[in-house]
């Protein structure tokens, strides 16, 4: 999704550019992952977006006991 915090440099792709981005990736016969911005409030953003994985390493650091297992964001991953 993108944290537009953390580089500004770099815009934020949304659900459309992360969709464009895994689908490039299936193309050429690789996984992928959504990773960046990413927590609980924003993983319905993704639903049904074809990414195989969502990294939501910003959610566990900021959690208040980071070693429990995070919360559910969200259901298994939609497949194609």
């Amino acid at each position: 999704m993108g944290d537009p915090h953390q580089d500004r440099c770099r815009r934020a792709a949304g659900a459309e550019g992360v969709a464009e981005c895994a689908e490039l990736a299936r193309a050429g016969g690789l996984a992928s992952v959504a990773i960046g911005g990413i927590g609980a409030s924003s993983a319905s953003l993704l639903a049904g977006v074809p990414v195989d994985g969502l990294c939501v390493v910003s959610a566990i650091a900021a959690a208040p006991d980071p070693g429990r297992p995070p919360p559910r964001c969200c259901g298994p991953p939609a497949r194609p």
